[in-house]
């Protein structure tokens, strides 16, 4: 769960679950200074992903009022 505020500074927050949840994940590590590549124990584990393994996702996101 992602809490944040939209353009309108009314807060909300935001539930994700697989590559959205990652994305959101790494949006956050850009904000804080951490590039993906921190996380990485070994430079060897970097891999490509191929289009063909993407998945479509459920969001979900809820305004608070």
């Amino acid at each position: 769960m992602v809490k944040g505020q939209d353009i309108h500074v009314k807060p909300l927050r935001v539930s994700a679950h697989g590559y959205y949840a990652w994305a959101l994940q790494h949006e956050i590590d850009h904000l804080n200074g951490i590039l993906y590549l921190n996380h990485l124990d070994r430079p060897e584990d970097l891999r490509k992903i191929h289009e063909d393994d993407a998945v479509e996702e459920k969001v979900s996101v809820e305004k608070r009022k």
